[in-house]
């Protein structure tokens, strides 16, 4: 976030996502496409027909990193209204406000770290270099290869994995970072002694409006999961069936997106476990009492009902 309101892409009242989805696209596929169609034109080749049917690089800088930028705007309304609500409901007792104020406040400056987005753009380029060095040659797709003597990356292989592949880790990573800092900031909220009711119809203590902010992060699930499917329609559109391997693939990577999303909810694991053996044990004791009163008042010692 510091490098884009730099730039001047972000202003503190406005994400411009619309604009910066725009950028990504202009950046991360349009100079894939004027590349190869210039080396086409002037060295001949296979390349354009190659990129055409390239529909994991078409799902991965057309659609999911444009996606994984629109989804900001959504994720903050879904994830600020969240919080508002644990103050607005009650949840929060007033001794422990502060607290919960400090959480969100040391979470928004940890989501705007220098460090954070150095180790971000870092981690990027050294994935993109492992990419480089584990890809064989006969590995690399036609439109990526040169059409020189030389055997090597075309402008289009260049530029591919040093801008759009590296800018596509960097919007992945800056993703999987807020992920984390929500989970950190549920845990901190989770140990602030809330005010919990174990008979909650909510079936959850009164955190079943926590379960909502799933949908804050359905678009990123939705960018994530395009990559798959792209490398997965080019496999069919290259003329065979999609591998049993690759199916399975895709299911499992499926499950892995789930299971990530739905982890920082567990943080209130312990907490409703907490809840439910208090309230078994607050609720047998009403129980026991309530009986005692209803026998007291209504039944004889024959047992029979008192008229």
């Amino acid at each position: 976030m510091g490098v884009l309101r730099w730039l001047g892409l972000v202003t503190p009242d406005q994400l411009h996502v619309g604009r910066r989805a725009l950028l990504v696209v202009l950046i991360g596929w349009v100079p894939l496409v004027l590349l190869t169609f210039a080396q086409v034109a002037l060295r001949g080749g296979d390349g354009i027909q190659s990129l055409l049917v390239e529909t994991g690089a078409h799902a991965r800088y057309l659609v999911a990193a444009p996606l994984l930028i629109i989804a900001e705007g959504q994720c903050a309304m879904h994830l600020g209204a969240t919080l508002r609500y644990f103050v607005d409901a009650g949840l929060v007792p007033d001794q422990r406000r502060v607290e919960f104020h400090t959480a969100v406040a040391s979470t928004r400056r940890l989501l705007t770290s220098s460090a954070a987005e150095i180790a971000v753009f870092a981690s990027a380029y050294l994935v993109s270099a492992l990419s480089i060095l584990s890809h064989a040659q006969d590995q690399i797709p036609v439109w990526a290869m040169s059409a020189g003597i030389v055997p090597g990356y075309s402008a289009a292989g260049w530029w591919h994995v040093l801008v759009s592949m590296p800018l596509l880790l960097v919007l992945i990573f800056a993703w999987l970072w807020r992920l984390a800092l929500w989970a950190r900031l549920l845990w901190l909220i989770s140990r602030l002694d809330l005010r919990l009711i174990a008979s909650h119809p909510d079936h959850a203590a009164g955190l079943g409006f926590v379960g909502h902010s799933l949908s804050a992060f359905a678009v990123p699930a939705l960018a994530l999961a395009s990559i798959a499917a792209g490398r997965s329609a080019h496999l069919v559109l290259l003329g065979s069936a999609l591998p049993t391997q690759n199916l399975l693939f895709n299911i499992g990577y499926l499950v892995f997106l789930l299971v990530l999303f739905l982890l920082p909810l567990l943080v209130f694991t312990p907490t409703l476990l907490r809840v439910w053996k208090r309230g078994s044990l607050e609720y047998g004791e009403l129980a026991v009492r309530v009986g005692e009163a209803f026998a007291s008042k209504w039944l004889e010692r024959g047992g029979s009902v008192a008229r």
